[in-house]
């Protein structure tokens, strides 16, 4: 089930053809990870977290990631699992510290 929602998350076709369900599936595989991992899942956490900021950020849809503070949460679970000066940590960080960024948003 982890695969295939995983695959399903990271397909564009799927991505750009139901943006809903993509972060349907996002947060399903959420719930599935925290369970498998004890509530801990560690790099799978930083990954999903991402995948769903480019969901959102592909549409523009500010107000959704703001909600769901999806780079934010990329940010701390690499933080985590990189530590601060890893360069994918340091990327993820502008994200989050500038959420509404025209450059954060519709780059994917």
């Amino acid at each position: 089930m982890i695969q295939n929602l995983d695959k399903t998350i990271g397909d564009p076709f799927c991505m750009t053809s139901n943006p809903h369900q993509s972060l349907h599936n996002c947060c399903s595989l959420l719930q599935i990870l925290e369970e498998e991992f004890d509530g801990y899942p560690g790099a799978h956490l930083a990954r999903l977290y991402y995948d769903a900021f480019q969901i959102c950020s592909s549409y523009e849809d500010e107000a959704r990631a703001g909600i769901f503070q999806v780079a934010e949460r990329a940010y701390q679970a690499r933080v985590i699992c990189e530590g601060k000066d890893s360069p994918e940590t340091q990327g993820v960080k502008s994200l989050a510290s500038e959420p509404t960024d025209p450059a954060g948003f519709g780059m994917s």
